[in-house]
């Protein structure tokens, strides 16, 4: 009897597991959606320099908290363009996780929204495959 509980729970939590994450991806897609979109459309970035990016990060909400040491955190989503040469259509997004710790002085907090255009294929190289402390080729708007 104790078997088949502990085998039906673990049925349970492995098909319902997968679904709250899902409403968290498509709850983060929906925010970065909403704010891709405001800034696009009172064109605090022109649409000429986006269509020139060959990856665009979007992080709605990013937290920046600092007591000395200072934490940035914030859960995002990526879209590149596809092909050799990263000059086709807009790929699939996918989640991106954004976290960076400074030390000085700094006491309080914010909340920011981040957008930022990789704007060349060495930009999205580095950034792909995690090496962000070197790139070049990024206009940053928040």
């Amino acid at each position: 009897m104790r078997t088949r509980f502990t085998a039906a729970l673990l049925a349970c939590c492995g098909i319902t597991i997968p679904l709250f994450a899902q409403n968290k991806s498509s709850a983060r897609l929906a925010e970065s959606t909403a704010v891709l979109k405001a800034i696009l459309d009172n064109e605090r970035i022109p649409k000429s320099v986006v269509d020139k990016a060959v990856c665009v990060f979007v992080f709605p909400g990013v937290k920046k908290v600092g007591i000395g040491i200072g934490v940035t955190y914030g859960r995002g989503m990526i879209t590149c363009r596809s092909g050799a040469q990263m000059s086709g259509k807009w790929s699939a997004p996918a989640m991106y996780t954004l976290d960076t710790g400074t030390l000085g002085v700094q006491l309080g907090s914010t909340s920011t929204d981040y957008v930022l255009l990789i704007m060349t294929q060495r930009g999205a190289d580095k950034i792909l495959s995690g090496h962000t402390q070197t790139v070049r080729g990024c206009v940053c708007c928040s």
